[in-house]
């Protein structure tokens, strides 16, 4: 059980890491709850304040201001719904209703300047935390279809990965399992390695590494690494029969097992021995 059969078959074996442990609807309903969370944090980094954050005097104020921002809001509103012969006097009105908005627009900007320059500017940031907490939740909901697509990615894209890792993209059949030997053909006869070529075959591989982490090490630490580094480093390792899978099979101990096999049954177990080497290289 190498390095690569053991990626292999736990990649095929294991569930999908990225799936989502939720259904759809609890999904976004966390994700819209985590969002506005973040955006409320990111907020309080760059100095945003609330109700909670001024005193006790600039909270009453600060309630007080609100009221007289909403009691025209409410004022038309409750004449729009007396009926129609009100209705048509506000529309008549239009223009006294508009510069009056005007007014108490201009007011109500200047009673907050005043208020800011005596409690400080967190009066001023505090005033508008209602309208933080809209943008927040709207915000949240405009991004309901971008949580769906990342939750279908999640769910559907393991398999896509599995392909990939497996070298079956294209494949249209159901992917097969990793295994030591292959239990659909009839007539196998499978042995392990023998314990000794495995351990020496570790040794020298660590040996290696010992000998060439700094210049390993030296590549990855650029701030650019390039593709004649990594061409580089490629054919060092390349080069070394240690790093690679022939580790195993060109150790004494493995050649004389196959040598064994092959004086014992003949050359089709010796076509079969070198299928099963290809196979795994």
């Amino acid at each position: 059980m190498d390095e690569p059969w053991q990626l292999l078959h736990y990649l095929r074996n294991a569930p999908n890491p990225m799936a989502v442990n939720k259904n759809l609807i609890r999904y976004l309903i966390s994700s819209r709850r985590s969002h506005i969370s973040v955006s409320r944090q990111i907020a309080r980094i760059y100095g945003a304040n609330s109700y909670r954050d001024l005193n006790l005097k600039a909270k009453l104020v600060l309630a007080l201001m609100y009221l007289l921002f909403l009691l025209p809001l409410l004022l038309i509103a409750v004449m729009i719904g007396l009926g129609a012969p009100i209705l048509m006097y506000v529309r008549s009105a239009a223009a006294q209703i508009v510069i009056g908005l005007l007014g108490w627009f201009v007011g109500g900007s200047v009673l907050i300047l005043l208020s800011t320059r005596k409690f400080g500017t967190e009066f001023y940031s505090a005033f508008f935390a209602p309208f933080r907490w809209c943008v927040y939740r709207v915000v949240a909901i405009t991004g309901i279809v971008q949580q769906i697509v990342i939750y279908v990615v999640r769910s559907r894209g393991w398999s896509v990965v599995l392909l990939i890792a497996m070298g079956l993209e294209g494949y249209r059949h159901p992917l097969p399992l990793i295994e030591q030997y292959p239990s659909s053909v009839p007539g196998v006869t499978y042995e392990n390695m023998p314990t000794g070529a495995e351990q020496r075959a570790r040794t020298r591989r660590g040996e290696w590494i010992n000998r060439h982490v700094d210049s390993v090490a030296q590549t990855f630490s650029k701030l650019v690494v390039t593709s004649a580094d990594i061409t580089l480093l490629l054919d060092k390792i390349e080069a070394d029969q240690t790093l690679v899978h022939a580790a195993y099979y060109t150790d004494d101990e493995c050649i004389a097992r196959i040598a064994d096999w092959i004086a014992k049954d003949g050359l089709p177990s010796n076509a079969a021995i070198a299928a099963e080497v290809r196979t795994d290289a």
